[in-house]
């Protein structure tokens, strides 16, 4: 029985693939923080508080989007040990 020749044994698992880039023409463009935040904000004016709540338990929510919140609706953000609960849960050192 004669042995498969590495290179008719296809894509091994050192072998690497090349992918060609996205054409620049159909890949979306990338916003400016600025733009992104203020489309939030005005998302999440619209919403009331119940429903920021809800979209925020539901973890609805990117961080961006919970960044945005807290700066614009401060006193309305869930608080745990004095910050901001959805920070203070990725915080190792909660007492």
């Amino acid at each position: 029985m004669k042995a498969e020749s590495p290179a008719s044994a296809g894509p091994g698992p050192g072998t690497t693939t090349r992918v060609r880039p996205a054409d620049p023409a159909v890949r979306p463009r990338s916003r400016p923080p600025r733009e992104l935040a203020a489309e939030v904000a005005t998302v999440l004016a619209a919403m009331s508080y119940e429903e920021r709540m809800r979209a925020y338990r539901s973890g609805a929510l990117s961080a961006h989007e919970l960044a945005v919140a807290a700066s614009w609706f401060p006193e309305e953000m869930p608080i745990l040990n004095g910050e901001f609960e959805w920070i203070a849960i990725s915080l190792v050192d909660l007492e």
